[in-house]
């Protein structure tokens, strides 16, 4: 690729999903604005102090500048990924990843994870960065086995006013 950095697009996110196998019964597909209700959901039972606002995800999602890939029990959301994607700096952004405890140690985050990562270096992106609050051990760990840099901390980062981790993973 001669440095373009093409949009991520929903169907990108979609044929990903399809060729992605997760252990019965579970099932991976695209966020959507469908979605966006059983994502809210899952994340205010994972994180009550500071859920997922589905106006971000649905204006992310209208513009084109953003998506991810939830996973599915039945109609039960047990995961998701969700991105934003700058096309002029080229970098990513992991917005929030989150699993319910029942499926921790299992590889769906770092599955999820690295379909997105993938996705990114495929299309011309060169970062992907994220914000993970410093005491959410499991996620920075997860974030390190998957290639990510602790580059600073963010006091005061969250609404609650907890600090952040700034990491970083070149592509």
């Amino acid at each position: 690729m001669s440095g373009e950095c093409k949009r991520i697009t929903g169907s990108d996110i979609a044929t990903a999903a399809q060729n992605t196998t997760l252990p019965n019964p579970l099932r991976l597909s695209a966020i959507t604005i469908d979605d966006i209700s059983a994502i809210c959901t899952l994340s205010k039972t994972v994180f009550p102090d500071n859920p997922t606002e589905g106006s971000y995800l649905k204006a992310i999602l209208t513009e084109g500048h953003g998506g991810g890939l939830v996973v599915y029990d039945g109609a039960q959301a047990q995961a998701f990924i969700f991105c934003e994607f700058n096309l002029k700096t080229k970098r990513g952004y992991i917005s929030e990843i989150t699993v319910l405890p029942d499926l921790r140690g299992k590889g769906v985050a770092r599955t999820l994870m690295n379909i997105m990562i993938d996705l990114s270096t495929a299309h011309g992106f060169k970062t992907m960065t994220s914000n993970i609050e410093i005491n959410n051990t499991a996620s920075i760990e997860l974030h390190k086995r998957c290639g990510f840099e602790i580059v600073k901390q963010l006091d005061e980062y969250f609404d609650d006013g907890a600090p952040a981790y700034y990491l970083k993973r070149s592509l």
